[in-house]
């Protein structure tokens, strides 16, 4: 897909009521995405061995914490 056609298909997608369970899917078509792809993803198919393991050690670096603007 090219780039007018994926604004059309997201102008499309934007036109239509939304639907919280649906729409991920329906964006990841307007985005050009094979329909065996999103398929997969609809039936929970997920390739077992590409996993990621756990990271054996934390992070060294400590992270701050968040700061709010009153």
């Amino acid at each position: 897909m090219n780039a007018v056609e994926i604004e059309q298909a997201i102008t499309d997608l934007a036109s239509q009521p939304f639907d919280r369970i649906e729409f991920p899917y329906a964006f990841l078509q307007a985005l050009g995405n094979k329909d065996t792809t999103l398929k997969r993803l609809l039936s929970g198919a997920t390739n077992k061995s590409a996993a990621l393991t756990p990271c054996a050690t934390p992070p060294t670096v400590p992270m701050a914490a968040p700061t709010f603007m009153a």
